[in-house]
C-alpha cells in the first residue's frame, strides 16, 4: 500500500512538472508570437513621435534666423524690425512647442520607448519656457523670475545651453532606439 501511495505522489509530481512544462513552453511561445505586435506597435508610435517633431521642429531657414536673432543679445529687446521679427518667429515657436507638449502628453505609453518620450516631453517644456521668457523680456527687459525673484535675462544663456544639452541627450537616445528596433533614422 506505501509503494501505491508513493508511485501516486510520484506520478503526480511527473503530472504536474509535466504541465508547469507545457505551460511555460506555450507562454514561451505566445510571448514570442506577441514581439512583432510590439515591435508593430513602436513602428507605429515612432511614426507619431516622428510626426510631432517634424510639426514642432524649426525648418533650417527658421534655425538660422532664431540663431542670428537670439545671438544679438539686448538688441533683441531693443525697438526696431528685429524686434517685430523676433516677436513674430518667438511667438511661433512658443505655439509649436505647446502643442508638441500637448501631443506627446497624449501619445500612447509604451515602456520601450517611454524614456524618449519624457525626453522629447521635457524638452519641448522647457523650450516653452525659455522662448516665452524671451517674450517676456521683449515687453520688460528688467522682468523676474517669478520662482528665484533674480533678472530673468540672468539665467537665460545657461538654460539655453542646458536645453542644447537634453536635445543631444535626446538624439542620442533616439538614435540608440532606431538601432535597438530597426526604425529608419528620423528626417526633417
Amino acid at each position: 500500500m506505501l509503494k501505491i501511495k508513493k508511485r501516486i505522489v510520484v506520478y503526480s509530481c511527473v503530472s504536474l512538472l509535466f504541465s508547469f512544462g507545457f505551460t511555460f513552453v506555450t507562454l514561451n511561445s505566445q510571448a514570442q508570437q506577441s514581439a512583432p505586435d510590439n515591435n508593430q506597435s513602436i513602428q507605429s508610435w515612432f511614426r507619431q513621435y516622428d510626426q510631432i517633431r517634424r510639426t514642432a521642429q524649426m525648418s533650417p531657414a527658421e534655425r538660422q534666423q532664431a540663431d542670428q536673432i537670439l545671438g544679438k543679445g539686448l538688441a533683441l529687446f531693443m525697438p526696431g524690425p528685429d524686434k517685430i521679427v523676433a516677436q513674430k518667429l518667438l511667438n511661433d515657436l512658443v505655439k509649436r512647442y505647446d502643442l508638441a507638449c500637448r501631443q506627446l502628453a497624449s501619445l500612447q505609453r509604451i515602456p520601450a520607448t517611454d524614456q524618449l518620450q519624457r525626453g522629447y516631453y521635457q524638452y519641448f517644456v522647457d523650450a516653452h519656457r525659455l522662448f516665452s521668457d524671451y517674450l517676456r523680456l521683449q515687453n520688460d527687459v528688467m522682468a523676474l523670475d517669478s520662482a528665484t525673484g533674480q533678472p530673468l535675462a540672468s539665467g537665460l544663456i545657461d538654460r539655453k545651453q542646458a536645453l542644447e544639452q537634453l536635445d543631444q541627450n535626446n538624439k542620442m537616445l533616439d538614435q540608440q532606439m532606431r538601432q535597438q528596433y530597426g526604425i529608419p533614422a528620423y528626417q526633417y
